[in-house]
Parts: structure tokens; sequence; C-alpha cells
């Protein structure tokens, strides 16, 4: 923790300058924090000069090599992709995780593993449309509740809210699915040397991100265009379409995504590409059969993603690429570092 770095220097330096990225990292470990939608304030001074809400966000200082040995038991000596085990594409198995899916459907399929094995206990997960476009994070204890987080939202949902709550009601054996700076904010929290719930994740999978759009903006954007609840699922195909398309009951919608929507970004999340250090990373491809791509280790700054080459990692690793329990997959490289 940051000498002298307290709920006050976070609000002057995060949530005032517009850098708040709605991570959820300080709510729920501080009463005078909270979030609403997909904006965090201080909602009252606490009167502490240092605090856990400032070392944990992922917008403070974050010594990331640091953070490389606690993940990797290293520093990378490769910083497009790191130490990876494999880089595969995949697809899930199961027909009703593909139907319900954003695109193939991998990580409803590693998280109904991790759950069916008892890997893990619990899932911290987003629901992409709790109400109307606002999503929710949810804890689902029992692999049918997956499908309905199944899907994406480019809405910041303040996921490790939900962590903190969880793990204060008892709840350990989490994995969690997080966006790059959820995921930093999280191995943040793991590394800290004081007491955090967060020592109860045992399995993280990031998703890549460059930004999001504010819930505020985009609600407005749409209000005299679309009826958001309507909206059955948002997509923004791969380069160069540089649309977003909005699935409706009376059909699709589509939108320039820089023209129309600009005005609408979260700026806190864009335009910089952002690292994590995730245990599983997904990224999605257009390509025949539309498959999800995923592979190990842990930054985003590329346009695939990875998995640590971390003992937590390996029985997923076998997993997919026995191409059991709902993967299939084709190899893309191997490389042990």
């Amino acid at each position: 923790m940051e000498a002298g770095k307290g709920s006050a220097d976070l609000e002057q330096e995060v949530l005032s300058q517009g850098l708040c990225t709605s991570c959820g990292a300080c709510v729920n470990i501080c009463p005078y924090i909270e979030v609403v939608r997909d904006k965090v304030a201080v909602i009252e001074p606490c009167g502490l000069t240092e605090g856990k809400c400032y070392d944990f966000c992922p917008r403070t200082p974050t010594d990331i090599a640091a953070l490389d040995k606690f993940v990797f038991g290293k520093m990378r000596s490769e910083y497009s992709l790191g130490p990876y085990i494999s880089i595969e594409m995949a697809q899930a198995k199961d027909s009703e995780i593909r139907c319900r899916a954003q695109y193939g459907g991998v990580v409803s399929a590693l998280m109904k593993y991790a759950l069916d094995t008892g890997e893990i206990s619990n899932a911290v997960l987003t629901s992409p449309f709790y109400v109307a476009l606002m999503p929710t994070s949810v804890v689902a204890q029992e692999s049918n509740q997956l499908l309905e987080c199944a899907g994406s939202s480019y809405i910041s949902s303040a996921t490790l809210a939900k962590m903190n709550e969880a793990t204060k009601q008892g709840r350990n054996s989490i994995g969690l699915v997080g966006i790059p700076c959820q995921v930093l904010a999280l191995r943040k929290m793991q590394a800290a040397k004081h007491e955090t719930g967060a020592k109860e994740v045992k399995l993280v999978i990031g998703l890549f991100c460059t930004w999001a759009l504010s819930y505020k903006g985009f609600y407005e954007f749409l209000k005299d265009k679309v009826d958001p609840s309507l909206i059955r699922r948002i997509d923004i195909p791969p380069p160069p379409g540089n649309i977003m398309v909005l699935e409706t009951a009376g059909g699709d919608v589509r939108f320039s995504l820089v023209s129309s929507l600009g005005n609408t970004f979260n700026k806190s999340l864009s335009p910089k590409k952002t690292k994590q250090v995730a245990v599983i990373g997904i990224q999605v491809i257009k390509c025949p059969g539309t498959y999800s791509i995923y592979f190990q280790d842990g930054t985003l700054d590329a346009s695939v993603l990875t998995i640590e080459q971390t003992s937590e990692c390996l029985p997923f690793h076998a997993y997919a690429l026995k191409s059991t329990y709902g993967i299939t997959n084709k190899r893309f490289a191997t490389c042990l570092t």
C-alpha cells in the first residue's frame, strides 16, 4: 500500500479525473464507497489517510513487474504474449451453449467444466441485460445458471464488488470472468500483504477489452432510435466492419462505432489497450464455424489472448486439448517458456 493514500486521493486522482473503470474493487470493502449502474462514488469521507480502495484500484500506480513475479513466478521476457503454453482456436461442442454464447462459447464451456468437476464452487459472472441495457454481476453455483450470463455486454459491470460481497458471505473456491482492469485490480488484491477475500479466487478468465460504453451516454443515444427492452443481443463484428449490431425482435439495427457512438464511450477504458494477468484469456475471431480463440498466459495487447503458464491452468489446458467436455479445438502454437 502506498503510504498516505486513501479514499480522498482516490477521488482526486481517479474518480474526479474520469479515470474510474467501474471494476468494483473498492466497493463492498468500504462502507463509504458505492456503485450505481456503471459509476463509482465516494459518498462520504472516511477519514483514513491510507486505504485498500486506493491500493487495489487498477488506475493507481502498479508494480507490473512484481505482479508478473507473483502470478507467473518470474518476469516476462516477451511482452506481446508472455509465457504461454499453447494457442488454440476453440468452440464449445454443446449446441445450447453455442446458441446462447456471443461466439464460440468457450468461456461458458470452461466455466461449466470448472463447476461440474469441483475445480471451483462459485463463479462470479456478468449477466448482460439485467435491467434494460445495464448488466449486473452474479454468483453462479450450478452450471445450469451459466447460460443466463452468456453473451457480451459493452457496458462495464462492477464485477469485483460482487466478488467482495461473495467472499464476505463466506463463499470460497471462486472462478471469475473479467475484463483487463478487473483482473489487474484482482491481482493487486491477491498480491497484497493484508488479508482479502480475493485470495479465494482460484480461476480467472480474462476477456479482451479496449473500451466500454457509458450506460447513460448509450441509453441517451438509443432512446429515440431503439427501445432498449427489445434488444436481444449486441455485437461488434471484428474489423474492418467498424459497426455495432443490435439484434432486436424487429430485426437488426446497425450503427457506426465512431461517427454514431463516439460520444458514448467510457473514456476511462478508451482508447488504450490494457494488460492483464488472467489464467485463461479469451478473444473472438470470425472464421468458418464461428470459433472463439483462447490460449495460455496473460497480456492483452495482441489480438489473441493467453492463459498463464501456472499450475492453476493445467487441468483446463489438458481438458481443452483432449477435446473433452464440450470443447473442440485447433492448435495454433505450442511453446513452453
